[in-house]
């Protein structure tokens, strides 16, 4: 990894914990203005990333769901700034928006290894099935946001079984298991910020989800850099 990739990854972590700071003493309007500077920051390391991947299709879609992912981020903390009636509109707008960046991402991986796509949806849903068992349990969540959570959740959970799948299949795919662990780190951000909204909230899980999150982009961003 050269110098210049670093710096970006060290600039846009210490933008998101400015954001984090100052989102926490309710400045909305500077915490979105500096949360779309962090997610501007990693699309543009994607794109410093492109020219070393030989494959251009995977480049570009994973350039594709990290700008989903930054869309997501504007809107997400936009419904904070915006009249409330306008807030949970604005909210689903910034959902849809990374859940199109969740299945942009799974199509970077095609072609999906056959032998294993019928077991990794299983697993998938299995594994999903049990995080959200745990997640939903207890809590009043509406059920339309329960099954939305569920293919949510499952989107990256069966980005990792895949991406862990073709590392299983070929162990000189660097790429695949950087990929693994950006969802895997995806999930845990998912399933912190369901508690996070419909649970006891709690001061470090708003922290926990973001920097997880904005972690899980760096390290896709950077599976660019390295063999699929």
């Amino acid at each position: 990894m050269s110098g210049l990739f670093l710096l970006l990854c060290a600039v846009g972590m210490a933008i998101q914990g400015a954001f984090i700071l100052v989102e926490r003493k309710g400045d909305f309007k500077r915490a979105l203005v500096l949360k779309t500077i962090a997610s501007v920051v990693f699309i543009i390391i994607g794109f410093y990333c492109m020219p070393n991947c030989p494959d251009s299709r995977r480049a570009w879609l994973v350039v594709a769901g990290l700008i989903m992912g930054g869309v997501g981020d504007f809107f997400l903390n936009l419904q904070f700034v915006v009249k409330e009636e306008f807030a949970q509109k604005i909210f689903i707008i910034g959902a849809l928006a990374f859940y199109a960046g969740h299945i942009i991402y799974m199509v970077s991986m095609a072609p999906f290894e056959r032998e294993l796509l019928v077991a990794n949806l299983l697993i998938t849903a299995v594994i999903t099935g049990i995080i959200l068992f745990f997640v939903y349990k207890g809590k009043e969540i509406p059920l339309g946001l329960k099954i939305f959570g569920f293919f949510y959740i499952g989107a990256v959970a069966l980005i990792t079984m895949v991406a862990l799948a073709r590392y299983y299949l070929n162990p000189a795919s660097t790429a695949s298991i950087i990929v693994a662990a950006g969802a895997a780190l995806f999930t845990a951000s998912d399933v912190v910020l369901i508690y996070d909204m419909f649970g006891e909230k709690k001061p470090w899980m708003r922290t926990a989800n973001l920097v997880l999150y904005y972690s899980a982009q760096l390290i896709i961003a950077s599976s660019l850099l390295f063999v699929m």
